[in-house]
């Protein structure tokens, strides 16, 4: 005891080396990277690609050698990361595993499952640690967005590669792979192959959890982001997540990812509860309740994969399409801080009323709505608004819907609402007037809301800019909105992302008309180009039918209309806290 004490003493509490932190932590998820892959040789194949004793044989080892190094650097203090040791989690997957090595030892066949679950769910969690150490040793901390969906991608292009992941007699080349992963990444709703017939359970889960994935990191992101916004906090201390975790004060951003979370969790249970008997046909309960969760994960997160073939045009007037999916679209639409603020005000009214009702002492001060909820909340139903007329007189006047009055007012109530990112449709694009389409290229354009798994511009950027026209229109010498001045770095920014993204626009489609020359017509090539820029999912049928490199063209087009505004909008936050010490000369020029 004596001489582990001075070994303790000596060398157990010293902290690792900083060095060698990146090395180990390497190591650590190449064990697990490997024996995940062992798991793939062995399920991701019709037959597996080596012996199936040999793949045990690996899973296992790597499995002790990764549970070893884990609990000696636990037992000696020597974490390649702060924060990253052992945690409750770790153990329960840790007894998983020696469970299922137990349990196969004795016979039991099936048993094996928990070590291969134990080995994939490491592997993830390695993933996330090597996240959280990048963001923290990255030079500039707002590459870790783009940096982490691009890993997710691969990893979503490598799982949908395998033969299990589609069905036998229909394989998928790496572009559609690619083009697919990124589309459920970037929770866009574009397809190259139909998902419910071109993918079996596997690959339906691994979209599944590639939206879900992939969402939750915008919304997080996006959410933190704008709270930065409202606090005035450096971006360098708080872009990435992790730093934000514990730079921020505790019972803000942990209670808020939380709320996150939690929220997102409930409301797709409770959509998919809803969704269950409102679906058509001979279902089985295995059936229903798979449509069910996957509709909710996409229609909440805004993604517009469906399983149905051909979107919810089966159920065009159904209730399942307005009295469910439409204000699940919406809720998810509109962003988180609104949400909080939203559920925050009502809970302190609620509070504030039911004193004042047993004659209690209010000393609280009651939650009022902000700047930010009462702009997006305006301009979310203005847009709608704005959407249900326009398409409504563009199929009236057009006369080609051999429909009345009150099913096209109901098209058009659910095409407003769900062209702005969401991806379904009750109505086939080539059966839309012209002035629809325009209307709905608008609303792609611009989008849901910040802090949202909706794409776009977003409403705030829209908000801001008409806000500021109508400042310059009334000589006023600051923009306002709701009695607020806004400031004027905030409205570069604003019409900064609105050209930038206007310009990925019209690259898009400028290249894609050089790559797609002749094979589509213009107005296809537009829509889907926009449709990919706001990660919409509505389209003519390019994305199907394009060329190899009018694929790759849209798959960075997604990436780009995903990670970009982010991006850059974490780019000008830090541009902007440094002060330059000199200005130039002012001289106008000829603006008419």
């Amino acid at each position: 005891m004596t001489a582990l004490g001075d070994f303790n003493a000596r060398y157990g509490r010293l902290p690792e080396p900083p060095r060698l932190r990146p090395v180990v932590l390497g190591l650590r998820l190449l064990l697990m990277a490997l024996a995940a892959a062992a798991v793939a040789l062995e399920h991701g194949f019709h037959e597996p690609r080596l012996t199936v004793l040999i793949l045990r044989g690996a899973e296992a080892l790597l499995l002790a050698a990764y549970t070893t190094d884990v609990l000696l650097r636990r037992k000696f203090k020597r974490e390649p990361l702060p924060g990253a040791g052992v945690n409750a989690l770790d153990y329960g997957l840790f007894v998983i595993g020696g469970l299922g090595l137990v349990g196969f030892a004795l016979g039991f066949e099936q048993a094996w499952r928990f070590v291969e679950f134990a080995a994939v769910a490491f592997f993830c969690a390695e993933l996330w640690r090597s996240n959280m150490a990048m963001s923290s040793a990255l030079a500039r901390p707002g590459l870790l967005l783009p940096v982490s969906f691009f890993l997710l991608v691969a990893v979503g292009t490598l799982l949908l590669m395998m033969p299990v992941a589609t069905p036998f007699d229909q394989p998928i080349g790496w572009i559609d792979a690619l083009f697919t992963a990124t589309s459920a990444v970037c929770v866009t709703g574009l397809t190259v192959r139909d998902t419910a017939t071109g993918f079996t359970a596997f690959g339906h889960t691994v979209i599944a959890i590639l939206i879900q994935l992939g969402a939750l990191g915008i919304i997080i992101f996006g959410s933190v982001l704008a709270l930065m916004f409202g606090h005035g906090l450096s971006l360098r201390d708080n872009v990435s997540l992790s730093e934000m975790l514990h730079d921020q004060p505790m019972n803000q951003i942990t209670r808020f990812v939380r709320f996150i979370v939690l929220v997102t969790l409930g409301i797709e249970l409770l959509t998919a509860a809803a969704l269950y008997p409102l679906w058509h046909g001979d279902m089985s309960m295995s059936q229903r309740t798979t449509m069910s969760l996957f509709h909710a994960v996409s229609a909440f997160c805004n993604a517009g994969f469906d399983l149905t073939g051909e979107s919810l045009i089966g159920y065009r007037y159904a209730p399942l399409t307005h009295l469910v999916i439409m204000p699940i679209i919406g809720i998810g639409a509109i962003g988180f801080p609104v949400i909080e603020n939203v559920w925050r005000t009502f809970k302190s009214r609620v509070r504030t009323w039911w004193r004042r009702k047993d004659r209690q002492e209010v000393s609280l001060r009651t939650a009022h709505l902000n700047l930010h909820t009462r702009i997006v909340l305006v301009t979310a139903m203005s847009l709608w608004i704005f959407g249900i007329i326009g398409i409504t007189a563009g199929e009236l006047v057009a006369g080609g819907q051999p429909h009345s009055f009150g099913h096209t007012l109901l098209d058009s109530v659910f095409l407003a609402q769900a062209s702005r990112t969401a991806g379904f449709t009750t109505v086939a694009m080539d059966e839309l007037s012209d002035t629809s389409i325009f209307t709905l290229i608008v609303l792609m354009l611009i989008g849901g809301s910040p802090g949202s798994p909706a794409g776009g511009m977003k409403t705030t950027v829209l908000a801001l800019l008409l806000l500021s026209v109508f400042a310059t229109l009334r000589n006023r010498p600051e923009t306002e909105g709701f009695r607020r001045t806004l400031s004027d770095a905030l409205v570069r920014r604003a019409a900064t992302i609105a050209v930038c993204y206007v310009a990925l626009a019209v690259g898009a489609i400028l290249l894609l008309s050089l790559t797609e020359a002749g094979r589509f017509p213009l107005q296809a090539i537009v829509f889907d180009t926009v449709s990919a820029v706001g990660t919409v999912g509505l389209a003519f049928g390019v994305p199907g039918d394009a060329s190899d490199a009018g694929k790759a063209i849209l798959s960075g087009t997604m990436f780009l209309g995903r990670v970009g505004p982010l991006t850059l909008l974490g780019a000008l936050m830090l541009a902007g806290r440094r002060r330059q010490a000199y200005r130039y000369a002012h001289e106008d020029v000829v603006l008419g």
